[in-house]
C-alpha cells in the first residue's frame, strides 16, 4: 500500500506555490539552527543505555579506524542482522516489535524501521540525519528533540514511526570521534542524531497541519459545523497553537493562511496524486511529495505493515482530495490502493500488530480509505 511513496519524485516544484512560504522557511530554519546551537553547548541528561547509544556500542570498534566510507558501510552492514534482531527493529527481513518510551514519553507507541540505504558522504557529517520521522500525528509546529525527558509534554494518540539508517549513524559517529576531544558517547548522540531529527519531525507536522486545515475547509464549504463532528471523527482536528518552549517564534498563523489560500486554489483543480502532494509546502524538503518519499526499496511482508501505518492517513488525504472534485485522474491510484488493501488483508500482515492497534488501523481504513475508493 506504500509503493506509491517509493517512486522517486518526478516533480521538483509544486504546481501551485504560495510565495509567502519562501518568507517563512528562513525563519523556521533560523529557529532550528539557534536551537541546535543552544543544545550543542547545553548538556541535558541522556542515559548511556539509550537505544542509539546501544546501536553504536555494537559496532564501536570501527570508529575512527576506517577512512574509506564504502568499506566502512560494508562492515557495518555485516552487523545489520545482529542489530535489527537484537533490538526488535523492523526491516525487510524482520517484523520487529512495538516499542514504548525509547524516544518519547507518555507511553507513546513507537515503531523503528532500520535501513542501510546508501548516503552521500560528501554531506558534512554534522548535517547527516540518520534518525528521521516517517509519521507522527501532531500538527503543532514546535521543534521536537526525541529524547526521554525532553518530550514528556507531548501526547501522541497515533503510533510514531521512526527510521534509522544504521550505517549513516555509525559513519557520523566515526567522523565525530576523530575530531572530538570529549569522546563521551552520549555527548555525540545528544548533539547530532537527536538534534538533526527535528527537521523531519517538523516537515511531517507541516503536512499534518495542512491535512487538518484541508479537512476543516472541506467541512466549512459543506456548511457543516466542525463542533458537531469534532468529537466523533479525529480527522477534523483544529490545528494547535504552538505554546512550547522549543518554538522561538510562533509562525503557526502564517502557515494557516498559506493553507487557506492553497485550499481555495486546489479545490478547483484536478491534479494527479503526485501533483497534489507537490503543492503542499514543507520547510526542509520543499514539499510533501519529497518529504513522504520512502526511497526505492523492495516490497516485503516484514516491513509493509509498518510503512502502511506511516502512510495510511496521507493516502486518505489524497483520496479525499480526488473525491472533492471527482478527479478521474485518481482512478489508477484508487485501483492500486484497492488491490494492495485486499492483498494485505488476505496476507494477514496486520495480524502482526497488537490486537488493539490492529483494530485501530482497520477502523482507520474503514473511515479514511474505503469511502473514497
Amino acid at each position: 500500500m506504500y509503493e506509491f511513496f517509493t517512486k522517486k519524485p518526478r516533480l521538483e516544484k509544486g504546481i501551485i506555490i504560495n510565495p509567502e512560504i519562501n518568507n517563512v522557511r528562513p525563519l523556521f530554519k533560523e529557529d532550528i539552527d539557534e536551537l541546535k546551537s543552544f543544545y550543542r553547548s547545553f548538556t541535558y541528561y541522556l542515559s548511556d543505555s539509550f537505544i542509539l547509544c546501544s546501536f553504536i556500542k555494537i559496532a564501536k570498534d570501527y570508529a575512527g579506524l576506517i577512512d574509506d566510507k564504502d568499506k566502512f558501510v560494508f562492515l557495518v552492514k555485516s552487523r545489520m542482522n545482529e542489530i535489527v534482531t537484537s533490538f526488535g527493529l523492523t526491516a525487510n527481513f524482520n517484523y520487529g516489535k512495538m516499542h514504548k518510551n525509547e524516544f518519547f514519553g507518555n507511553t507513546t507507541r513507537e515503531f523503528i524501521v532500520a535501513t542501510s540505504d546508501d548516503f552521500d558522504s560528501s554531506i558534512p557529517w554534522q548535517d547527516l540525519a540518520p534518525l528521521t520521522c516517517l509519521y507522527h500525528d501532531q500538527n503543532g509546529l514546535d521543534l521536537i528533540i526525541p529524547a526521554p525527558g525532553m518530550t514528556n509534554s507531548k501526547t501522541f494518540q497515533q503510533p510514531v514511526v521512526l527510521q534509522i539508517n544504521i550505517p549513516m549513524l555509525l559513519w557520523q559517529f566515526s567522523q565525530w570521534y576523530k575530531v572530538s576531544e570529549n569522546k563521551e558517547l552520549v555527548r555525540f548522540v545528544r548533539s547530532y542524531p537527536l538534534l538533526n531529527y527535528m527537521d523531519s519531525h517538523l516537515d511531517i507536522a507541516m503536512i499534518n497541519r495542512f491535512k487538518d486545515n484541508f479537512y476543516n475547509s472541506i467541512v466549512e464549504d459543506a456548511e457543516v459545523k466542525k463542533e458537531q463532528i469534532a468529537d466523533s471523527d479525529w480527522r477534523f482536528i483544529k490545528p494547535t497553537v504552538n505554546r512550547y518552549n522549543n518554538s522561538i517564534i510562533n509562525h503557526d498563523r502564517r502557515i494557516d493562511k498559506i493553507h487557506d489560500s492553497l485550499y481555495q486554489q486546489l479545490k478547483n483543480k484536478r491534479l494527479a496524486p503526485d501533483e497534489f502532494l507537490s503543492c503542499i509546502p514543507t520547510i526542509i524538503n520543499e514539499n510533501a511529495l519529497r518529504c513522504l518519499y520512502l526511497g526505492e526499496r523492495p516490497s516485503s511482508r516484514q516491513i509493509e505493515w509498518v510503512l502502511g501505518i506511516a502512510r495510511l492517513r496521507y493516502i486518505g488525504m489524497i483520496l479525499r482530495y480526488g473525491n472533492l472534485n471527482k478527479n478521474v485522474i485518481n482512478t489508477d491510484f484508487k485501483r492500486h490502493i484497492t488491490t494492495d488493501l485486499q492483498a494485505l488483508i488476505a496476507d494477514k500482515s496486520w495480524s502482526m500488530m497488537a490486537p488493539a492497534l490492529s483494530r485501530e488501523v482497520r477502523s482507520d481504513v474503514k473511515t479514511l480509505i474505503r469511502p473514497y475508493l
